[in-house]
């Protein structure tokens, strides 16, 4: 079936729930009931996918160790009359994203300086840009909705086509009837009309400047294309 291509992004939003969603779902509830196989099926591929992340912030096995201890404790264990934090899961986003999150937070808060950590593994401007991070996210998506939706009709769909279906510039040139350089040109040219929007956008909404705004992007690893990616994954 051909896409209608003058479709609005927000429109594409509406489609069918998203399968992985209703796995992680699944996953989490099994989690909390204490069900072996998915006990180790979250082991396997949850907890070992946020692994790097804790690293990029303390390469000490120790200290990865010990937060993952807590993050398992805190999911999956119920303390007196609060349940399994696990059970809060609601599919908003990705599993392991949202587990992520939570043990980012832990490994923020176990490297503190005040813990005696002050050498170059952890200092003081990474733990001010992982609460950057933290802070700034949701006014990131919110930053990304907006740009898009200023975009035509077509760089939307071309957008949706590229990071969202995957396709190659080949595949969306014979979809367009046109040559792949041409459908090459046309994507890089919606990503570069996304970026000056979503400057424009974010430099607004947290009152920084152009160059600010650079620093901000590149220190938190904002990279536009995986922020597509995740935003065309919710």
């Amino acid at each position: 079936m051909t896409p209608d291509l003058t479709t609005p992004l927000r429109e594409f939003r509406v489609r069918r729930p998203d399968p992985t969603r209703a796995a992680d779902l699944l996953l989490a509830c099994a989690c909390v009931r204490g069900e072996r196989l998915a006990l180790e099926t979250f082991e396997r591929v949850v907890v070992a996918r946020v692994l790097p992340a804790l690293r990029r912030i303390d390469q000490r096995p120790e200290a990865v160790d010990e937060v993952c201890r807590q993050l398992r404790a805190s999911l999956l264990l119920a303390t007196g009359a609060r349940p399994a934090r696990l059970s809060e899961y609601r599919g908003d986003t990705p599993l392991w994203l949202w587990v992520k999150s939570i043990a980012t937070r832990l490994m923020v808060d176990l490297a503190r300086p005040s813990a005696g950590l002050t050498d170059a593994r952890l200092s003081s401007s990474t733990l001010a840009l992982l609460y950057l991070q933290e802070r700034h996210r949701p006014a990131m998506n919110r930053a990304l909705v907006r740009a898009l939706s200023t975009l035509s009709a077509r760089d939307q769909s071309l957008l949706k086509l590229a990071f969202d279906d995957g396709l190659s510039m080949h595949r969306i040139a014979v979809v367009y009837g046109t040559h792949r350089d041409s459908a090459a040109r046309w994507v890089a040219a919606a990503r570069q009309q996304l970026a000056t929007n979503l400057r424009r956008v974010m430099s607004s909404d947290l009152d920084l400047s152009p160059v600010e705004f650079d620093t901000f992007m590149n220190a938190l690893g904002l990279r536009l294309d995986s922020s597509l990616r995740r935003f065309f994954e919710r």
